[in-house]
């Protein structure tokens, strides 16, 4: 219907402002894309000329050496960007708020240049886990990795702070699943323990005094990934 009665002249939009034409609801269309609706042959965006628009992600830039850092909390971003010499390889520093960064991440390759690698730091826990999966799936899209950033997830799991998390313990298989995405077998196995017994190791631990402290060990830490 709405197809039919649209005026010639209405300028394309983004996504949920379409769908309040189409459905006077700003989210029915997100809930419907992906689903039989939008199978190849029928509908598509484009069709209905609107865009998806992406939640904006706080950056900061850095004087490194052009790669990008995504870091799930604020706390962290904020301390990082104070303290960029402990990321010298890292030329955008990337709030990913959290969910936020699966889907605006993609948006940045249209506002900065290309970078060799994205590193991602954040929570030990299985909503940061999945975080920083979503972020590697929607980045590979776009012929880019995702890798863990290790020399802050090493200091996190050296100084292992860890709280009750409000999910439920994670099964060994589930949390090994999870933290494989890591790639390294100390913070892997911290990881497991983590998910294993309810808890969480919060990024926010690995502050300006662990920074200090880790600073000399970068880039032994970056050469010991165990893949490209």
């Amino acid at each position: 219907m709405w197809l039919r009665d649209r005026s010639p002249d209405d300028p394309a939009c983004a996504v949920r402002e379409r769908s309040v034409d189409i459905f006077g609801d700003d989210k029915r269309l997100d809930t419907l894309l992906g689903g039989p609706l939008f199978a190849p042959g029928r509908l598509s965006l484009k069709l209905l000329d609107c865009v998806a628009a992406y939640p904006p992600l706080a950056v900061r830039e850095l004087p490194g050496g052009g790669d990008w850092l995504v870091v799930e909390n604020a706390t962290t971003f904020r301390t990082l960007a104070a303290l960029s010499t402990t990321v010298p390889e890292v030329s955008l520093l990337i709030y990913g708020a959290g969910a936020q960064a699966p889907a605006g991440l993609p948006a940045l390759l249209t506002e900065h240049l290309r970078p060799p690698r994205v590193w991602w730091f954040g929570d030990i826990d299985r909503d940061g886990l999945r975080f920083a999966a979503g972020a590697a799936a929607a980045l590979a899209v776009e012929g880019l990795d995702v890798a863990a950033y290790l020399p802050l997830y090493r200091a996190l799991a050296r100084r292992g702070v860890t709280c009750t998390s409000r999910a439920a313990p994670v099964a060994k298989v589930t949390a090994a699943r999870l933290a494989s995405w890591i790639r390294d077998t100390e913070v892997e196995r911290f990881a497991v323990e983590v998910l294993a017994a309810g808890r969480r190791a919060m990024q926010e631990q690995v502050g300006p005094r662990e920074l200090a402290v880790m600073a000399p060990r970068r880039g032994e830490a970056l050469r010991s990934r165990p893949y490209a």
